[in-house]
Formats: structure tokens, C-alpha cells, sequence
């Protein structure tokens, strides 16, 4: 985790290290070339064209978007996207043509509807054809068919309507998180129940051939499922406090910071500063809830403990920090992605380099 003097540049801000974001990058890639899986990040954590061209350089095969907005905006170099979102209103669908004109698109659904919905709209607006991934539940319970024979079903359907095709399943193992023992456990579990639904898919002769999955947390655990064909990280390539405390990274992997200013002392065993949930978001740290809201990495006694829109609260607790006004600190937010929607720009940081202002391409991008 770098540090680079950027005192010239008025906070609260955000700094990115890319040096840093190249080890990640370079990282994972590695990875997924040794066990021989497609790598497909997840651009909603970056929503950056710079880092969507470096991911592509580092041996994604294509990339992951939540929303067609968002993909626009910053994936303009990818031929080959999955849409992980379910995208079958009339206003995304419109966008969603515009990225057909000349790639290859996938989409993840988990309902007979959005099929029906999505195989209309293109069949008789623009005559594009795209690929569908069923989303599968494995355990996360948030969306996605668990039960084989409606996995059989909706992927029969699919293969009946005109203007989309069964491309495979997509799944989302947000519930395994490495920071502990079971780690083994969890996947194996993702395993058993991902197998019951390709066994009941090859039965029906509706064999997958793609079978995504993959979280920041489980991503480098993925060998413990030998049926997935690629991945969908996203949040390697900056990391934060999550990533930290889940065990995916170290302090060193972390390549965003954000720097903000103590505007108040005024109030005993408190400092105050310029940044607060419109920079930092309100996300509490899932592997420690009760930590506040980052990581204060210079003065690790203090607390970052309250946020309000334009305050952050800072307890100093045990720290043998004595603020003064006008002090500068570094935080590692706990979930680095809605932090940096909530941001313009950020400043990248590149060794010896000036750093530079560097425009959140698909900032606010949610449709």
C-alpha cells in the first residue's frame, strides 16, 4: 500500500496506487492462467475505462458489468461482455442494443419472465441475438433458481425462444468468505450443489459451456470447484478493508485510499474530519461490523465510529495520536466499490509520476 505525497490536491479525495493495481492484476491473472480459467472482472468496482483497458491487458478474456449504462461508459474496449444484472425493462433494453452492435453480450437471469421479456424485445426492435447464463443460488440466497429441474426448465425455455440461446449458468458465492478454517467447507458445498444442476442439465442434454462464478473473496479458492469455466472478481483490483479482514489481501494489495483533513479537535477524544458517507459510504466492514468505517492506516489506534453526509467521527481510543487541525489522513474504506461511485474522479498515483486527476467514467451509472 503506497503512499505518495498528493498534499497539492484539496481532499476529501481518493488516491489509487497503480503500481499497485498492477500487482493485483498481474496477481490474479497468474491464477487463472495456472488452473486454466477464463478471467471476466467485474468493472463495477473500478466503473473506469483506464482500468478495464488494464484488465484486458492482463488477460481478462472480456468483462463483467452490472448495468448497460455502466458497461457503455467504461468497457469500451471489451468485444465480450456479461451483463450479471437482469436487464429486460424497455429503457435498459435500449441500451443494451447499442452494445450488441459489435460484441458479443451474455446476460445472467433467473426467471422464465425476464427470458420471455428479453427474446420480444430483441426480436422485434433489432434482431440482435444474445446469450443467457441462468443465475443459479448456491447458498447465497439473493437471487438466482436452486432447484435442478427449474434450472432444466428455464434453460429449455430459453433454447425455444428466438433472438437469445443457453450460453450456461452464472452463480454468485458471496456467502464463502476465507477467513477462517471452513473455508474448504464452504466451497465444497457450493460444489455439491452447483454439481446436482449440471448433472440434471447434461440429463437433459442442456450441458453448459460457460460456468461462471467467483467473488474477490473465493476467487483464488476456485481450484476447489473444478467445474467453473471462468471468473467474475471485481474488487481485487483495488481491495479494502473487507478484502483485509476476509484474508483475500493484505494491506500491501490495497491500492485505494481515500484523504481527508481534521476540521474540528473540538470535542475530548475526538477528531473530526472532511469526509463523511458521501465520501466513505455507510457500508460497515462485513467481516468486523463493529469496526467502524475504514481503517485508519496511520494512526491504527484511532476509529473511524460515526459518519454523517459531510463529517467523519473519529474516536481516538487508545491511539497515542494527538490531532491537530488542518492534519491529513489516509483511510481504507470497508467496501472500495459504492465509494467510488460516490466520486467525480480520483487521483492516480504512478511512483515518481505527478500525480493526476483521472475521471470515474461510468460514476452514477446504475441503469
Amino acid at each position: 500500500m503506497a503512499s505518495s505525497s498528493i498534499e497539492a490536491f484539496p481532499t476529501p479525495l481518493l488516491s489509487v496506487d497503480l503500481p499497485t493495481v498492477r500487482n493485483n492484476l498481474r496477481s490474479m491473472a497468474d491464477y487463472t492462467a495456472e488452473h486454466n480459467l477464463r478471467l471476466r472482472p467485474h468493472i463495477k468496482t473500478h466503473k473506469s475505462r483506464l482500468f478495464s483497458q488494464l484488465q484486458l491487458e492482463y488477460g481478462a478474456v472480456g468483462l463483467t458489468s452490472a448495468k448497460p449504462s455502466e458497461a457503455i461508459a467504461a468497457a469500451t474496449d471489451a468485444e465480450d461482455i456479461l451483463l450479471a444484472y437482469p436487464c429486460f425493462t424497455s429503457p435498459r433494453m435500449q441500451l443494451l442494443e447499442t452494445l450488441c452492435k459489435d460484441r458479443q453480450i451474455r446476460m445472467g437471469i433467473d426467471s422464465p419472465q425476464a427470458a420471455e421479456r428479453i427474446s420480444n424485445y430483441l426480436r422485434d426492435q433489432s434482431g440482435s441475438t444474445i446469450g443467457l447464463l441462468v443465475d443459479l443460488d448456491v447458498g447465497h440466497h439473493r437471487t438466482g433458481v436452486g432447484v435442478p429441474e427449474s434450472v432444466v426448465n428455464l434453460a429449455r425455455q430459453i433454447e425455444s425462444l428466438p433472438n437469445v440461446r443457453f450460453d450456461g449458468v452464472m452463480f454468485f458465492p458471496g456467502h464463502v468468505v476465507p477467513n477462517h478454517d471452513g473455508v474448504g467447507e464452504g466451497m465444497a458445498n457450493v460444489r455439491a450443489e452447483l454439481v446436482r444442476i449440471l448433472d440434471a442439465l447434461e440429463n437433459a442434454g442442456l450441458k453448459p459451456t460457460i460456468v461462471s462464478g467467483g467473488s474477490t473473496p473465493t476467487a483464488k479458492h476456485t481450484h476447489l470447484i473444478p467445474e467453473i469455466s471462468e471468473i467474475r472478481p471485481g474488487t481485487y483490483i483495488f481491495n479494502d478493508l473487507n478484502s483485509v479482514r476476509w484474508q483475500c489481501a493484505t494491506l500491501d494489495d490495497c491500492a485505494a485510499l481515500v484523504h481527508a483533513t481534521v476540521i474540528s479537535t473540538a470535542v475530548k477524544g475526538k477528531a473530526v474530519i472532511d469526509a463523511g458517507s458521501k465520501m466513505l459510504s455507510s457500508d460497515p466492514c462485513g467481516a468486523d461490523p463493529q469496526s467502524g468505517f475504514g481503517l485508519l492506516v496511520d494512526h491504527p489506534g484511532a476509529k473511524v465510529a460515526r459518519l454523517s453526509e459531510e463529517h467523519g467521527e473519529i474516536e481516538l481510543g487508545e491511539s497515542d495520536w494527538s490531532p491537530q487541525i488542518g492534519d491529513r489522513v489516509r483511510i481504507l474504506p470497508n467496501h472500495i466499490c459504492p465509494c467510488v461511485n460516490l466520486q467525480n474522479e480520483l487521483i492516480l498515483v504512478d511512483r515518481d509520476q505527478p500525480p493526476r486527476r483521472l475521471a470515474i467514467d461510468a460514476r452514477g451509472m446504475v441503469h
